[in-house]
């Protein structure tokens, strides 16, 4: 968290930074290395940031979509973004995995 925090500071507009400390926020609370309620937040503002400096990121969309879930319990928005990384990306393995491990194992009808 720290690296991805000090990547911001030297570039405020870098959303791949923003994405990863998304992604490290959402992870936390399933470490036992914070509380859902203090990490969750955090996790989705960090996401809105990065889809707001550079949407075209499948990263970016991945993080959006894991804190949309843990965050909102959103299947359907998180599920949409899941599905725009894999457009954007198809090689991005982080983005299948996230959709088919917290969206398609619920048998969401997104």
């Amino acid at each position: 968290m720290g690296y991805f925090q000090q990547a911001i500071d030297k570039d405020p507009a870098f959303a791949l930074a923003y994405a990863g400390l998304a992604d490290t926020y959402v992870l936390m609370p399933g470490y036992a290395a914070s509380s859902p309620k203090e990490s969750l937040p955090k996790a989705k503002t960090a996401a809105q940031k990065a889809l707001e400096l550079d949407n075209t990121l499948a990263e970016v969309h991945a993080s959006l979509g894991q804190a949309l879930l843990a965050y909102d319990f959103n299947f359907a928005d998180a599920s949409h973004e899941f599905q725009r990384a894999i457009e954007l990306n198809p090689n991005y393995a982080t983005g299948h995995q996230w959709y088919a491990e917290s969206v398609l194992i619920f048998g969401c009808n997104c």
